[in-house]
């Protein structure tokens, strides 16, 4: 038997030896691994002089050989080489496929060399009909390894329709898997199944229990489904619902903006932001720059003054009523242009904080209002309890503004003498004098 194995390879295994060659093969091959191991060389020396017909049939006797001895891993190696050859030496596809199907359930490097040739061979829509097969038959995570193959098999088939119905089929194994929920989003769209995606996040947010970031991000993924099948004010709706679950992005608040221009539903949706807002612990300051956000992008500024004295007049959060009181200075002064009502609020906000910075703000909106007597007033304050450099420039903005503005010519001399008893021959304080006595 060994002497004409040997004889067969030398031969290359030519048509003249190639029965008897078989013959002894198959008896050789039961006989032990000395046997297999020169199997092993007839193959591949078959497959190096050119013969992959003989080289197929060897290998196919060496599976046949060890399923004889109850070798499995051998088996399974020996048809995958042989499937191997089948494809890339003779062009079979069918019989690398039979040879590869049924050890595919249960061999990952048998199913991983079937998708490679379905890949090549453009045999997708085949293998997804396998994958189905598969799932059908199996439980949990292989079932829904199966279902998420035969989806991407069937998207590259061009079936998106099943592709969809696949991936489902996947997701619904694990409904807190973001990234299948997303390739269903994704499938579903191209294929424009809105309605059928609304159902399936419907379902999920009413059966399915979740923490507040998961209810959320399904809440958007539905709120965007909505809106792209028209429906502007049920998309809307549950974006207002994600905002109360966590305070809104920037992205966030634009969308909302939009949906409810499209839907002609702005106070509803400045209403909401403004009660979540108001509910929030301490008037959470990312709540309150939403609100700002939209009012700026809805047009309703009005609206965001009103709503923040609501807030200043409701909050016991020092920090908070300092930040709400800034926030609606500002808005009156520099949006609103109301700046006689900017001012005593920046006079509050001051009295609070003590910062430089909002009484320079309130001597602004005064000087904008033309609140001369009221910021002549604020200026003596500020110089009687200033010191030093402040005390200084409060003095010189006191004169200014007894000469300038009020045309007061004796209180401005009066103001201008007590500049230069802080600093003596003080440059603008002596100019000014000369020029004041000088008009009289």
């Amino acid at each position: 038997r060994r002497l004409a194995l040997e004889r067969a390879v030398l031969l290359r295994y030519t048509r003249r030896v190639r029965a008897a060659a078989s013959r002894i093969l198959r008896l050789a091959l039961s006989e032990g691994p000395d046997d297999d191991a020169l199997a092993a060389r007839l193959a591949d020396a078959l497959g190096g002089a050119g013969h992959p017909r003989a080289q197929h049939d060897v290998l196919d006797a060496r599976a046949e050989a060890a399923f004889t001895r109850f070798d499995t891993r051998a088996a399974a190696a020996h048809i995958r080489a042989a499937a191997e050859v089948a494809f890339r030496r003779l062009g079979d596809v069918d019989a690398a496929w039979h040879r590869l199907a049924p050890l595919a359930l249960g061999a990952r490097a048998a199913l991983e060399q079937l998708r490679d040739l379905a890949r090549e061979a453009s045999q997708e829509a085949r293998f997804a009909d396998l994958r189905v097969r598969h799932a059908r038959s199996a439980e949990g995570v292989k079932a829904a390894a199966a279902w998420e193959d035969a989806a991407r098999a069937y998207e590259t088939a061009d079936d998106p329709a099943k592709a969809f119905e696949a991936m489902l089929r996947a997701y619904a194994h694990d409904l807190d898997d973001d990234a299948r929920l997303g390739e269903v989003d994704r499938l579903g769209r191209a294929l424009g199944a809105h309605g059928r995606l609304a159902q399936v996040y419907e379902r999920i947010l009413r059966d399915h229990p979740m923490d507040a970031a998961w209810e959320r991000a399904v809440t958007l993924r539905l709120a965007g489904v909505l809106e792209v099948a028209g429906g502007a004010g049920e998309a809307l709706r549950h974006c207002l619902r994600a905002a109360e679950l966590s305070p809104p992005e920037t992205w966030l608040v634009k969308r909302i903006a939009a949906l409810a221009l499209t839907s002609r539903q702005e106070e509803t949706a400045f209403a909401a932001l403004e009660g979540q807002a108001l509910e929030s612990p301490t008037h959470d300051a990312a709540r309150v720059d939403a609100l700002g956000l939209l009012a700026e992008l809805t047009g309703r500024a009005e609206d965001l003054e009103v709503a923040l004295e609501r807030l200043f007049a409701a909050t016991l959060d020092r920090a908070a009523a300092e930040r709400l009181l800034r926030r609606r200075a500002r808005l009156l002064s520099e949006t609103l242009h109301r700046p006689a009502e900017a001012a005593p609020l920046f006079a509050r906000l001051a009295a609070m904080t003590g910062d430089a910075a909002d009484q320079r703000a309130q001597l602004a909106a005064l000087t904008a209002a033309g609140a001369h007597d009221a910021r002549v007033a604020l200026l003596a304050r500020l110089a009687e309890a200033s010191r030093g450099e402040a005390r200084l420039e409060h003095l010189r903005a006191l004169a200014r503004a007894w000469e300038e503005d009020l045309a007061n010519r004796w209180e401005a001399i009066d103001a201008w003498e007590r500049v230069l008893a802080v600093r003596a021959g003080d440059p603008a304080a002596e100019a000014a004098l000369l020029r004041l006595r000088a008009s009289g």
